[in-house]
């Protein structure tokens, strides 16, 4: 187990993860991120208080398979959130976690007509 799945247990929250249709309980640390412009027009992420934030950061146990941006989703505090990119980082060969921006998905448009 790597030292980052070791601080999710002791330390994370409670999320959902719902991969290919299945749904399985996982440890995460959640981070409130906003994206805005430097001055070189590059996306630079920024730490903000949580609320009602349509972007997150999210970390995860680097032993979970493979995640899909755009079809994975993270529920997380009655809110579910779509997996926009994910990145595996690996220390010292081993899958340590992954770092994933999450998106506020958005409740389908059903049209009353």
């Amino acid at each position: 187990m790597s030292d980052v799945e070791n601080l999710l247990r002791k330390y994370g929250e409670d999320v959902t993860v719902t991969r290919g249709g299945v749904s399985g309980r996982e440890r995460a640390f959640i981070l409130p991120r906003e994206m805005t412009y430097s001055a070189d027009d590059r996306f630079v992420p920024e730490h903000l208080g949580i609320g009602e934030n349509e972007r997150l950061l999210s970390i995860l146990r680097g032993s979970l398979d493979a995640l899909d941006a755009w079809s994975d989703t993270v529920t997380y505090g009655g809110r579910e959130y779509r997996i926009v990119n994910a990145v595996r980082f690996r220390v010292e060969r081993e899958n340590s976690h992954w770092e994933c921006v999450l998106e506020k998905r958005e409740e389908p448009f059903i049209d009353g007509d």
